[in-house]
């Protein structure tokens, strides 16, 4: 990193989640499932401070898709 002062990059994600909930009786539950990918593409400038060392920002563009399930069941969201 020493002499470059531009970069490119793409990075690509993909999260999964899950949570489960139960009440006070066996009848109350609820859980959520969500699903989630993203992709970024940017430019990176770089300043040298130092040869191991130097400042950056990211310009560029980002997207996701998510995707959540709910699932409930007796009076647990009432």
């Amino acid at each position: 990193m020493k002499t470059a002062t531009d970069g490119y990059g793409v990075s690509i994600g993909y999260s999964y989640s899950k949570y489960n909930n139960f009440g006070s009786s066996a009848n109350d539950y609820a859980n959520q499932r969500n699903n989630s990918v993203n992709l970024s593409v940017f430019k990176r400038k770089y300043t040298p401070i130092h040869s191991k060392w130097s400042l950056f920002y990211d310009v560029g563009l980002s997207g996701a898709i998510n995707k959540t399930k709910n699932i409930q069941s007796g009076s647990f969201g009432a």
